[in-house]
Formats: C-alpha cells, structure tokens, sequence
C-alpha cells in the first residue's frame, strides 16, 4: 500500500470515527448483555494421589499387581453407568426445578460436568515423582460441586479399597484351596506307592541285583547237587550190579552211564540247568537208570545182600531222597526269583509313573504353599493400607469465583469484534459510494491523466446540520457509555473498587489505605 492510500485511509477513518465509536460501543454492551445472561459455572475440584508401596517389593510382595491406574479408569467407567449418574443427579438435586425430561439429556450433560484427569502417568514406576487424579464438576451452585466431587472422590477411594481387599482375599482363599486339595492328593500319591510296593515286594527294581545273585547261588547250587546226585547214582549202581562196595565198570552200560554224566557235568559248566541241552542229558540219564535200576533190584531180590552192602545202599537211598528234595526246593524257588526278574520292568514301569505322579504333586503342593504364604502376606499389606493405594491429597472446596463465563475475555473479544465490525462498514460504505475523492479514482474511471487536482474544501464547521449530527453522536456515544458504566459497576465489579485498584496499580498511596480498609 503506497503512502497516498493510507493517508486516504486514515482520513476516511477519522472522517467516519463515529460510526466506528458506536459499532464498537454496541457490541462491548452486547457482550457485558452476555455476561449478565449466561450464569455463573463454578467448578470443584479435588486431587488424589497414587502412593507407592510402603514395604519394598524385594522384601514382601504384593498379591494385588500395580495396577491402580487401570482400577481407577474401571472405576470411572461405573461412575459414568445410566443408572448411576441417574442415582447422583437426583441424590444431590444437581437440577433442581428445571430437570431435563429425558434421562439421555441428563446423562449426557453429566458426562460433560464430570472430569477425571490422570496427570504424569507415565511416571508411575518411578518412585520419586507423584501421579495424581484430578476429580472435578461443573454446577451453578458452588456448594453443591463441592459436595458431589466430594461424593465422587469417596467412590473412588473405598471402591478401589475394597477392590485391592477383595482380590487380596480371593488370591489368599484360591490357594488355600489349592493347598488343601494337593495336600490331600499327595497324601493319596504317597499311599498308592507304598501300597504298590507291598503288593510287589519281591519284584521291586531296587532288590533286581540280590535276586539275580540269589539265581546264581541257586544256579550253582544246583549244579552240585547234580553232580552229587550222579556220583550217588553210579555208586549205587556199581553195588547192585557187582556187590562191592568200589565203583568198577562191569559192563558196558556201565561205561555209557559215565560217559552221560560226564557229559551232564560238561554242559552245566556251561549252560545253565534249565538248558535245553541240559535237559536233554537229564532225560537220557534218568531213563538209562531206570532200566538198570529196575534190573539191579530184580537181580538183587534174586540173591541176598550182604549185611554191609545194605546198610551203604540205604545211606546212598537216603541221600538221594534229601538231593530231590533239595533240587525240587531250589527249582521252585529259581521259578519263583524268575517271576519276579521277568515282571520287575513292568513294576519299575509303575513305580516310576507313580513316582512321577508323586514328584509333580509335591511340586505343585509346595508352589501352592509358598504362594499362600504370599498371599498371607498380600493380604496382611492390604489390610493395614501398606501397598499401593490412593489418598487424598487436597480435599474438595466451596469454589469462590465461577470459572464461566470468562468475563475479561468476553469484553475483550466484544472491544475487538466492535473494532473489527466498524472497520468492515466503514470500508463497505467507503467503496459502495460513487464519489470520485481521489485523482486515482478520476484516472480509473475516465482513462484520462489529470494537469492538477484541487484536495477537499469542507464546509465551515458551525453549520447547523453538521452541529446537529455531532450533538447525535455525541449524545448517543456518552449515552451508551454512561449505560456500559452502568451494566459494569453493578454486573461485574463496583466502579469504585475498579478506580481504586486503579490508583493502587499506579502508586498512590492513600489508594492503598483505602484498600486496606
């Protein structure tokens, strides 16, 4: 913008100041109008504080994790339920003779009132700085703001005692059960094994190394009984078939006699005595003495014996009778320590599974323990409000001065729009009038350059028209203005407070005294 406009400007402005004088004084009145309609708002506010645990969690742990922050947003969502903010606008008489007739209505403009503000959230693990929540409500009575944040705050603080209390306990409870019934089934665990054990005691895997040394001894055992019984039989033969008490080869039975006994004794050397090998030579023995002995007796009955070759036939008789009975005594408990090594795998199998059983119950009883003695100690911490908790760190009060409506910004943008407003008419009256006031104009119009322009000549200033439109103005200005001083000292704040807080600012002295008094 050149220096010729802007003088232009400057002088249509000064030309038309009363326009903007009463635009401007019209809308500061329409906004201290406003001031005096909208009602006052005042808003209670109360703070609470989340304190950190009070034992450290090195030392005893909680039960109930930190998650208060999470608690008090629950909590907040159940303040915020239909039926109770329904419940609290009619406990407290929030709208009083000009309630809304739809529940939707006063639900929503609660929601709006009531204000949770979560401040340095992020900081909750530190413990040197503080997290606090603000409570706050919006009313037109101030006392009654300060009764429901107060209600509100209550709310929040036994609910989220209770809270911490009933998980507390119902954490202590779950594993008390759980203690109870693992004990129970370790103590059935430990039954079933020491049942099993008695009903398997002689397959237990634990015994498998004597069993299998007892086998051998019995093995071994056996084997000599064996070759005793075979020395006892050739004896025996000897003397029925020759009469003497020597043992000679009479005859070639004889002979082939020896050889199978010889041969038994080979193969128990080897094998083991039930072989069928061994078993074998056995039956092939024991038929051969059979026919000799059934033709030793009926060659002996057909002659007499010496009395001496009696009495060694009874003793080797009465050897052989203690050797069967020996060998059926070792056969049947070789049978039995067999059993008991073939079912051993299938017992160590049970054994194992029982003992596995066993093992994972005592685990689990022993965390089930441990985790009850926690939660004793949980549970001691909440009752005596040594965890986390919140506390009331600045209690509700009346509020003094409404918060709405924003009286200084209001007459402030009020001074601006009226401002604002005659500049826009004073502009739109300047361009929409035809007059040629400058040289640019006359050029933009005719397309001619003029020689010389003569400036504006104003009419003498005592004419009476223009003493009758100064005097109007006049009038109306001081007129508004005289109103404006009027809608101020009784609707915002007393002129002669105002003057003198205007006094004090600029530093006289008695201003002061007068204040003070």
């Amino acid at each position: 913008m050149n220096p010729d406009t802007l003088r232009y400007w400057l002088w249509v402005g000064f030309r038309r100041l009363p326009i903007l004088a009463i635009t401007t004084l019209v809308c500061v009145l329409a906004g201290i109008a406003l001031i005096m309609v909208l009602p006052p708002v005042y808003r209670a506010v109360a703070t609470i504080a989340l304190k950190s645990p009070q034992i450290a969690p090195d030392l005893a742990r909680p039960t109930v994790p930190s998650d208060t922050l999470t608690q008090v947003a629950a909590i907040q969502g159940e303040v915020f339920v239909r039926d109770n903010l329904l419940v609290l606008a009619e406990r407290f008489g929030i709208y009083g003779d000009h309630r809304p007739k739809a529940d939707a209505d006063i639900i929503e403009d609660l929601r709006e009132r009531i204000r949770f503000e979560f401040v340095n959230v992020g900081a909750i693990q530190n413990a040197d700085s503080a997290t606090t929540i603000s409570v706050a409500f919006d009313h037109g009575n101030p006392a009654k703001a300060a009764a429901v944040v107060n209600h509100l705050v209550s709310v929040i603080l036994d609910k989220n005692f209770l809270r911490r209390a009933e998980r507390a306990g119902d954490t202590l409870a779950f594993f008390e059960q759980e203690a109870t019934a693992l004990g129970a089934a370790l103590s059935q665990a430990e039954a079933d094994i020491l049942r099993f054990k008695n009903e398997n005691i002689d397959a237990l895997p634990d015994s498998l190394d004597f069993r299998y040394t007892q086998r051998s001894s019995a093995q071994e055992r056996l084997v000599q009984l064996e070759r005793e019984e075979a020395g006892l039989r050739g004896r025996r033969e000897t003397l029925l078939t020759t009469g003497a008490a020597d043992p000679t080869f009479s005859s070639v039975g004889d002979q082939e006699l020896f050889e199978l006994r010889r041969l038994l004794e080979q193969r128990l050397t080897v094998f083991t005595p039930t072989s069928p090998s061994v078993l074998d030579v056995r039956e092939r023995i024991a038929a051969f003495e059979r026919q000799r002995s059934a033709e030793g007796i009926a060659a002996a009955d057909d002659r007499e014996l010496p009395g001496e070759l009696r009495i060694q036939l009874a003793e080797i008789e009465g050897r052989l009778d203690f050797i069967e009975q020996e060998k059926a005594g070792i056969a049947d408990t070789l049978d039995e320590l067999q059993a008991s090594i073939t079912v051993t795998p299938e017992v160590e199998t049970e054994l194992n599974r029982l003992t596995r059983n066993y093992e994972s119950t005592a685990a689990r009883y022993l965390a089930a323990v441990q985790g009850q003695a926690e939660a004793t100690i949980g549970a001691q911490i909440e009752a005596r409000l040594k965890g986390e908790r919140l506390t009331l760190l600045e209690a509700p009060v009346v509020p003094e001065k409404p918060i709405r409506p924003q009286r200084r910004k209001i007459l402030l943008a009020s001074l601006l729009a009226g401002i604002g407003l005659g500049c826009v008419i004073i502009a739109l009256l300047e361009l929409l009038d035809g007059r040629v006031r400058r040289a640019a104009q006359l050029v933009h119009r005719l397309g001619l350059e003029p020689i010389a322009t003569i400036p504006h000549i104003d009419a003498p200033r005592g004419t009476p028209a223009r003493r009758i439109r100064a005097l109007g103005v006049g009038t109306a200005v001081v007129g508004m203005a005289a109103g404006a001083l009027v809608v101020v000292h009784v609707g915002i704040v007393p002129l002669d407070a105002a003057a003198l807080r205007i006094l004090h600012a600029v530093g006289l002295p008695f201003a002061g005294r007068e204040l003070a008094s």
